[in-house]
């Protein structure tokens, strides 16, 4: 019987690895099949310049998908900050079940991805040189971490967001669509260093939120110095700007003082290293951990290894 258990363990464990290498091979071939059908049942699909693309990160937004959630700091006291609950809550569903918002959201996102998969505007880097499609294609929030996003203000309900690096405005949009659904009261202010994609990103979200989204172009730096010397403050800070230690340490310094109690900020790319577009150790993970070991953060966790989430006092 011991054998017998052992050789049934070792086939599902095979099974399950087959099955894991496979996924994304049939999940490709489902994708294809489906938009073939599409175009041949008649449906204007025109409109798409990608509709492999677009099918995928629809099914992305209403799959099965779940994060890996690892608290590194909890409270030794109870803590009486309403985020507090709403931060267990939401790690706790992120770890079994990530949450789906509504269909309007992943086809308004989709199809802003869509247009901005087609843009042949040239781009050059130090070490990487294509155009916009392509750079957008793996450097932008889509599906899962749009998803995230817009689960992250749902739980949340902040009224003043800050985003520090807004890229092509994919993130903001995410949160734009959920913050109009939870209320009247809400503004988005958003920092971009690169003229490019803060004109990409100001004309997609003045298109979508009428004035809502605040869109600078600028250091991170200069404009949250700016924004501390006009009396900002911020419920909800999402980070995706300049990866590296440094500027995840002084970026949280300089907005930190802005950030009113209860705050929450989602730290993205904690482990981010690319020769592409960084000369020397980016070092993020050691600034995440700065971050974490601040004496306003009460909480933090960090989520597949690659993003941070922490509650301020």
């Amino acid at each position: 019987m011991a054998i017998r258990s052992r050789v049934a363990g070792l086939v599902d464990q095979i099974a399950e690895r087959v099955d894991w290498l496979m996924a994304p091979r049939l999940r490709t071939r489902r994708d294809s099949e489906l938009v073939a059908q599409w175009v041949a049942s008649g449906e204007d699909v025109c409109e798409l310049h990608y509709p492999a693309a677009y099918m995928q990160f629809m099914r992305q937004w209403h799959e099965r998908s779940s994060w890996d959630v690892r608290w590194i700091k909890r409270a030794e006291r109870p803590v009486t900050l309403e985020n507090a609950p709403r931060l267990a809550t939401l790690l706790d569903e992120l770890g079994k079940q990530a949450p789906i918002p509504p269909l309007s959201f992943a086809r308004t996102a989709a199809k802003t991805a869509d247009k901005l998969l087609d843009n042949r505007n040239a781009l050059r880097f130090d070490r990487w040189a294509a155009d916009v499609g392509l750079h957008f294609g793996f450097s932008s929030s889509l599906a899962k971490k749009g998803r995230l996003l817009c689960s992250a203000i749902r739980f949340f309900r902040p009224g003043r967001v800050l985003e520090l690096g807004t890229a092509y405005g994919m993130s903001s949009l995410f949160m734009g669509l959920e913050l109009e659904r939870l209320s009247e009261a809400w503004s988005i202010t958003t920092v971009e260093l690169l003229e490019y994609a803060h004109t990409l990103a100001s004309a997609t979200l003045g298109e979508a939120f009428q004035g809502r989204v605040n869109c600078l172009l600028g250091s991170s730096e200069a404009e949250l110095k700016s924004l501390n010397s006009a009396g900002a403050r911020f419920d909800f800070l999402f980070h995706d700007a300049d990866h590296s230690f440094n500027a995840y340490v002084s970026d949280f310094s300089a907005a930190e003082p802005m950030l009113a109690s209860g705050a929450v900020c989602l730290i993205d790319d904690i482990r981010w290293e690319d020769a592409r577009f960084s000369s020397g150790a980016a070092r993020t993970y050691e600034g995440w951990q700065q971050i974490a070991a601040h004496p306003r953060v009460v909480m933090a966790a960090e989520l597949d290894q690659s993003m941070g989430i922490v509650l301020l006092s």
